[in-house]
């Protein structure tokens, strides 16, 4: 996973703004297979965020093995997922 210097800045200000420390991502099942979801979180003291380009994330094996070669980057201050394995052509409209 790369997570660009603009999505850095808007991720670092939404942790910042929520007094969370890190980021939870994990996978979910949507129509068009498995899709990324975000949560703001604390740090567990058992656990040490992983750093992803400066950014503090958990997540768990298989979300490590799906995100391999996402991006995360920002556009006008909003955040853009950027997978060159996402196949959404039978989602209505396609993926964000």
């Amino acid at each position: 996973m790369k997570i660009t210097e603009s999505a850095k800045e808007v991720i670092m200000n939404i942790l910042e703004a929520n007094g969370a420390a890190a980021l939870t991502m994990f996978t979910q099942s949507s129509c068009c297979g498995n899709s990324l979801g975000f949560e703001m979180v604390g740090v567990i003291e058992e656990e040490q965020p992983e750093m992803i380009d400066g950014v503090p994330v958990f997540m768990d094996d298989e979300t490590k093995a799906w995100t391999g070669e996402v991006t995360i980057d920002a556009d006008g201050g909003k955040l853009t997922l950027i997978n060159p394995n996402s196949g959404c052509a039978g989602c209505g409209g396609g993926c964000h």
